[in-house]
């Protein structure tokens, strides 16, 4: 979703949480120009959210699932059952 250069300014200010001052040294530029892309990409991400909502879809899987524990443990399944499918509710939480 990003150029090379941006993935590894976002990278080290987000995850490796490096200052601005820290990047701009790294990759031979300005720290406003660090600032600046770093303000780019946050504004590309949202952009890809608002039109993907990958967020807002994960929120009512995770709603719909929660109705499915909830109903599983009002049904009459014998143990090996409801254990089987909290599993396999467990796998689809892990994969969105």
């Amino acid at each position: 979703l990003l150029t090379e250069s941006k993935r590894r300014i976002f990278e080290n200010y987000i995850l490796n949480d490096l200052s601005l001052s820290e990047i701009a040294d790294l990759e031979g530029m300005t720290r406003q120009g660090v600032h600046d892309t770093v303000k780019r990409c946050i504004a590309q991400f949202k952009t890809y959210e608002e039109k993907l909502r990958l967020i807002e879809n994960k929120k009512k899987v995770e709603e719909e699932l929660d109705k499915i524990i909830g109903l599983l443990e009002d049904a009459s399944l014998n143990n090996g059952k409801k254990d089987e499918v909290v599993h396999i509710i467990d796998k689809i939480r892990q994969d969105i």
